[in-house]
């Protein structure tokens, strides 16, 4: 009943706050940049069906001589309707240059509109430093979100000479549109509705987002294989986001590189089997395996996992926890082939929190520890799964939560390297509230099976605690001078009798 009493009160605070504080969607276009290299990106973007001539390419925000004019009518449309004004539409540019912004305008008979920017990655095994975002649980998409924060911290890093690139990855949940019909413009209207808030399209706009859906923006809470809208998700996934190169037609999981960095996104949900005992699939857990094979040819790499790798085995649990064999055959495997180099990133869990490979080591014969950092929510109250965390853990249980991690990678293909260094941010806040740091060898540790079910998070604020306490005190005094006043009004009139 007290669980119960808790999830109650937690919602209805946080739908209170949605409803203080939502601002009112804007008429901006869609914006999504993806599939970057060090030559080449792709970008789905709102083009007007009339007056809309040629698409711009340059490095100049003038456009005074665009390196690519393409017409606007000639790239893939991804989706076409009779009563909008504009269609959704796919371009890549290719053979570009490294390390180098580009800027991306549509031209009109009357007029030229930059629309984003984007800076494009290192060359392959360059020792170029690296800095992302991550984060994933965005309920709400507020002007004065997340998102403002990591763009004002790519700025900075943007116009820094030594770690210019910098992108952000969405780990999940991008909506809770909870989708349980099989219908893709459903998908494609929640999109949509995210992507082009004002301050989210900030972001989309000036750098990439590599994002891989969870549970609320795939389908139900906690939905896996048999969700009823699942084909759906996969075709907006494939459709919408502009994605780097799938392994196969039926895949949603992928990898890339980044200079001497390898990212691998897996896919947690359109392929989880409870009654298999699988979260990944036998092919995706094959597909994971042959990029673990390959982690020597790296300085880093980096598994953005959506679920918590670390916590207690439960049957039935939705996070690795419910899939503890498969979470101990993936542990065996890192021991097997030697990998030394792993980090994960990891969302779902309303936390920020970080562990130095203490805890996450699930292997039969030890020695399969690696880093794993948690950074959620974008916008939602905090909630804390698994553990326990090196590192500890941070978000208010009673409070909206905007937070976010930021991962620096450096001393790449160098000496003392490379180096890993996590921040845990709130929004509004130049300190950061989890540190991790660590260089030379960063996982194939030795440490033990994390096996609590949850870590400590405080219920509120400091401030917001002082004034609750400040209410009640008020409360109790103000109660307790009106029952003095009231035995004082009968002793009166007992008095006057």
């Amino acid at each position: 009943m007290a669980r119960l009493f808790s999830l109650l009160l937690r919602h209805a605070l946080f739908y209170s706050f949605v409803f203080l504080t939502t601002t009112v969607l804007g008429a901006e276009p869609f914006v999504w940049i993806g599939a970057v290299t060090s030559s080449s990106f792709t970008i789905h973007i709102d083009v007007p069906k009339v007056n809309a001539s040629q698409i711009l390419l340059s490095t100049s925000t003038q456009f005074s001589n665009p390196l690519s004019q393409q017409p606007a009518n000639s790239s893939e449309s991804l989706i076409q309707q009779s009563t909008t004004a504009s269609n959704l539409r796919r371009y890549t540019f290719q053979r570009l240059q490294p390390l180098t912004k580009y800027h991306i305008a549509i031209r009109s008979s009357s007029s030229t509109r930059p629309i984003a920017s984007v800076r494009t990655f290192p060359l392959l095994n360059s020792t170029q430093d690296i800095t992302f975002s991550f984060a994933s649980c965005q309920l709400l998409a507020s002007q004065d979100g997340s998102f403002e924060d990591i763009y004002n911290r790519f700025k900075r890093v943007d116009s820094s000479s030594s770690s210019p690139t910098f992108f952000m990855m969405h780990m999940g949940d991008l909506h809770y549109g909870d989708i349980r019909r099989n219908d893709i413009s459903l998908y494609r209207n929640m999109i949509r509705n995210v992507i082009t808030r004002p301050t989210v399209k900030r972001v989309m706009s000036s750098m990439p987002m590599p994002y891989m859906y969870d549970d609320h923006d795939y389908g139900k809470n906690n939905a896996g294989f048999s969700s009823t809208s699942r084909q759906a998700a996969l075709q907006a996934y494939r459709r919408f986001v502009p994605t780097y190169n799938l392994p196969s037609e039926n895949a949603s999981y992928h990898a890339f590189s980044v200079g001497r960095v390898r990212f691998i996104i897996t896919d947690l949900r359109a392929f989880a089997r409870k009654e298999d005992n699988s979260t990944l699939s036998s092919e995706q857990r094959d597909w994971l395996f042959s990029e673990l094979s390959a982690a020597s040819n790296y300085s880093v790499v980096v598994w953005m996992s959506s679920k918590p790798w670390i916590g207690r085995a439960e049957e039935g649990g939705d996070s690795w926890s419910g899939f503890a064999a498969e979470r101990q055959l993936i542990a065996d495997q890192l021991v097997s082939l030697k990998v030394t180099n792993l980090v994960m990133i990891s969302g779902d869990a309303h936390m920020l929190a970080a562990d130095s490979g203490m805890h996450s080591d699930y292997s039969r014969t030890g020695g399969g520890g690696f880093p794993v950092f948690q950074a959620a929510p974008l916008s939602h109250f905090g909630t804390s799964k698994g553990g326990p965390y090196s590192e500890g853990c941070h978000a208010f249980r009673f409070f909206p939560n905007k937070q976010y991690g930021i991962l620096k990678l450096s001393k790449l293909g160098q000496e003392g390297g490379p180096c890993v260094r996590f921040d845990g941010y709130r929004r509004g806040e130049s300190e950061s509230r989890i540190v991790f740091e660590k260089c030379g060898r960063l996982s194939g540790v030795e440490g033990s099976a994390g096996n609590e079910s949850s870590c400590s998070l405080s219920l509120f604020p400091a401030w917001v605690a002082a004034l609750i306490g400040l209410g009640t005190l008020l409360v109790v005094v103000t109660s307790a001078v009106t029952v003095v006043l009231i035995i004082r009004r009968r002793r009166r009139k007992r008095a006057e009798v």
